[in-house]
């Protein structure tokens, strides 16, 4: 598997919970997702930082 690249930073991550991890240090507090709730203009947000944890939990 190659490794995963963003076109405006010069490291590259050989996996997403890399990646996840090198932006909730770098940028905790940026909003990462935006969900759409189904009630109509209403949406969620999860920050790198929050999204951090579980996704290196899952990883290993």
């Amino acid at each position: 598997m190659g490794n995963i690249r963003c076109s405006y930073l010069d490291e590259k991550f050989s996996n997403l919970v890399k990646l996840l991890r090198y932006r909730a240090i770098t940028q905790p507090a940026k909003i990462a997702y935006t969900f759409q709730e189904k009630r109509e203009g209403e949406t969620a947000h999860i920050t790198y930082e929050i999204l951090d944890q579980p996704s290196r939990a899952i990883g290993s």
